[in-house]
């Protein structure tokens, strides 16, 4: 507890005000409701008190602090009206005590003004005449807000009563826990230095983003105009995407053994501590723009665009490349991708794996795939079925985000097909925050992929990556140690 504030130590004293009669000592938090001697020295710190017009300490609005003190009591709930004062307007008598008089009738007879509520700033629970001059308790939000309201908080919606709790798990209406909310805040930058707050901004992007709902519904939602929502969820997503090189990122050298040793455990084999990641695509359900709609259909005939991704052993996300329409091969992208025309990853000495859909490949960067059905030997088969193992971490992060993000992949984003890849990358982006945070969503049966898409019409697959399979399949059915019955002979010739 911080030591009782002494008089005079940053305080402002009645003493400070002699010579000057036409102010007085004024506190922003008021005396009256203090109950210790510690609170009423405080009341009196720098940055609560300030110099406050003698007249309104004295006077009429003595009085009128009283009436209003007297009135209050019992009260559950109170508004308090505001109004520009003339100040060459003669002194009222003392008001009526009826609360309408007391805050409208003296307020625009006894000042003889033309005071007019502003029904922009008004609460969202009055209702005001048509004059604006009368004003009633609604006992409830009202649906219809004035249009020109601007950065007025309703903390009164649901959705923000609930964040405002500071208790309440989110996590079924913004599928972000408390947690993950709090480091996505922290990790965007807010560059306006006036507006709504940066938290509003990531509260309205992340509802939105969970219910793929329109403006509108997001705009009643929060009680805010809809053209404020449509810019709250462009800015927050270009900001998210902004992230993108810090939270999707390859593994640096000094983790390479981590990452093989963690997919070799997920193969069951230490033939595959040599693989650093999985590759594998999933198509995102759009609505096709009429230009070149054909080109968006994809084999299983809705249009769609394409999610490649990496992962590692964690199924973290460490390469993404979205947006190409879903006519388009896997291989086809894979080759269109930077990771492949600008051989970005594995490094040297390290595989990446992939399904059938992919080629076999050794340049210009390494993977490997399954062997083509029917297999040779039991070797191959033993091969394919540790690769799948192992590869299938992949399947389970696109698993988890479709999960998290249901109203994104689980039906046709509401729109342009040029700002779906934005969306998809925030979802990615999103689903590695949630990751590092330890907000972990289980994927469900329905998330599951179907599997791949065969190889690329037309194209074999390259023979140069056959080889190098070939000894991975040799390593996996390797036996680890030296059987025993084997040392019992001597098989050397002399």
């Amino acid at each position: 507890m911080s030591a009782v504030p002494q008089p005079g130590q940053h305080q402002a004293l009645n003493g400070n005000y002699q010579g000057y009669p036409a102010y007085h000592k004024g506190h922003l938090y008021p005396v009256s409701h203090t109950n210790t001697q510690h609170a009423m020295l405080a009341t009196s710190t720098l940055t609560n008190a300030a110099p406050q017009d003698s007249s309104f300490n004295s006077g009429y609005w003595r009085v009128h602090e009283g009436n209003l003190v007297n009135i209050l009591q019992g009260c559950t709930r109170a508004y308090v009206v505001t109004a520009l004062i003339n100040r060459q307007a003669p002194t009222p008598e003392p008001p009526a005590r009826s609360l309408q008089s007391l805050w409208l009738s003296q307020l625009t007879g006894g000042f003889s003004l033309d005071v007019k509520l502003d029904p922009t700033t008004a609460h969202t629970r009055l209702i005001l005449s048509d004059d604006g001059k009368e004003v009633r308790d609604g006992g409830e939000i009202q649906e219809h807000v004035h249009p020109t309201t601007y950065c007025r908080l309703n903390p009164h919606v649901p959705i923000l009563q609930l964040f405002f709790d500071g208790a309440s798990n989110l996590r079924p209406d913004l599928r972000l826990s408390r947690h993950s909310i709090a480091a996505l805040t922290a990790a965007l930058t807010n560059e306006a230095d006036h507006g709504w707050e940066k938290e509003l901004h990531v509260l309205v992007f992340l509802y939105w983003l969970a219910h793929a709902a329109s403006y509108r519904v997001v705009s009643r939602a929060f009680d805010i105009p809809k053209t404020t929502v449509h810019r709250m969820v462009h800015q927050v997503s270009g900001a998210v995407v902004g992230l993108l090189k810090r939270i999707v990122r390859f593994p640096p050298a000094d983790q390479m053994e981590e990452v093989g040793a963690g997919f070799a455990r997920l193969a069951g084999s230490p033939a595959f501590s040599v693989a650093v990641g999985a590759i594998d695509g999933c198509h995102i359900r759009i609505k096709p723009p009429a230009e070149d709609a054909s080109c968006y259909y994809n084999r299983k005939l809705f249009a769609s665009i394409q999610l490649q991704a990496i992962c590692d052993h964690r199924g973290k996300f460490i390469d993404i490349c979205c947006g190409f329409p879903g006519s388009v091969h896997d291989a086809r992208v894979l080759k269109n991708s930077p990771v492949y025309s600008q051989q970005l990853y594995p490094p040297e000495g390290r595989c990446i794996l992939g399904d059938g859909g992919y080629p076999c490949l050794t340049a210009p960067i390494r993977l490997m795939t399954p062997y083509r059905a029917p297999v040779l030997n039991a070797v191959q088969a033993r091969y394919n079925h540790k690769l799948s193992r192992a590869r299938c971490i992949i399947e389970r992060a696109f698993g988890m985000m479709k999960t998290r993000w249901r109203s994104i992949f689980f039906k046709s984003l509401e729109v342009s097909h040029t700002f779906a890849p934005v969306v998809v990358t925030c979802c990615t982006i999103l689903r590695n925050l949630c990751l590092e945070n330890g907000d972990i969503m289980e994927p469900d049966e329905e998330a599951a992929e179907a599997g791949d898409n065969g190889p690329e019409p037309g194209n074999r697959e390259v023979e140069t990556g056959e080889g190098v399979r070939d000894l991975l399949a040799a390593a996996v059915s390797a036996p680890l140690e030296c059987i025993p019955a084997l040392q019992e002979h001597d098989y050397c010739h002399h």
